[in-house]
């Protein structure tokens, strides 16, 4: 494997690493029989989950929950928790992800320029 300028690349410095992976069943990491992985990832899934809330909850029982307005018809509910509320969290992490990504430019432009002025 070479890089942009020629050099070999070292295997054991690739970005994403899939030793985490080795964690999960032979057949979770394999995409064959979807009608098995889907209803097992969805299981493992929803009991991290559960297992999260009950952490959360006995750490801090008097923590505030989202209260939902009495008046609300219940399609709007579920329209705004299943539909909008991602929609709009994923709009959100995207422009803060591009965001980051120019400040990193930004920044790395910058260090750029301050090497090289001191050489």
């Amino acid at each position: 494997m070479t890089s942009a300028g020629g050099a070999v690349a070292d295997q054991g410095s690739r970005i994403s690493d899939d030793k985490f992976l080795n964690l999960l069943p032979a057949f979770l990491r394999e995409p064959r029989r979807a009608w098995l992985v889907i209803p097992v990832a969805w299981l493992a899934s929803i009991i991290g989950s559960l297992a999260l809330a009950a952490l959360v909850q006995s750490v801090a029982p008097h923590a505030q929950s989202v209260e939902v307005p009495k008046g609300l018809p219940p399609w709007l509910i579920i329209f705004g928790f299943a539909i909008f509320s991602p929609v709009v969290e994923s709009i959100l992490m995207g422009l803060g992800l591009r965001n980051q990504q120019l400040m990193c430019r930004i920044f790395f432009y910058m260090a750029q320029k301050v090497t090289i002025n001191r050489l």
